[in-house]
């Protein structure tokens, strides 16, 4: 596996895909049963090969990310081939507007 394998929640609510995925590898409502009752082993390395399916998705999918806790905040962008970073970090915290507007205009405080 190269993610984790997906709750039962989150399967539940992926199950219209999920059921698409099954047919699309050969495995029919009455055959998925069949696996799941006789062979679990193999119901878990399906859903694994699922899970790892819609991670793959997913993650190919993000154009932005973004981090921030109290003294900085950073903003990726993820490229096919490159991702680029932009970083704020404050003197004191980012916890109220007057240190984010001096965190991106320095001379804000002399402006004023």
């Amino acid at each position: 596996m190269k993610f984790r394998r997906l709750t039962d929640e989150e399967l539940e609510g992926l199950s219209d895909e999920f059921i698409k995925f099954l047919i699309v590898n050969g495995v029919d409502a009455n055959r998925w049963q069949q696996i799941k009752g006789d062979e679990p082993m193999k119901a878990i390395s399906i859903i694994e090969t699922f899970s790892d399916f819609i991670f793959e998705q997913s993650l190919s999918r993000i154009q932005f990310l973004e981090y921030s806790d109290f003294q900085s905040i950073s903003v990726f962008k993820c490229d096919e081939d490159k991702i680029h970073l932009i970083r704020l970090e404050a003197e004191n915290s980012f916890d109220d507007s007057e240190a984010l507007l001096h965190a991106l205009n320095p001379d804000y405080a002399l402006e004023k």
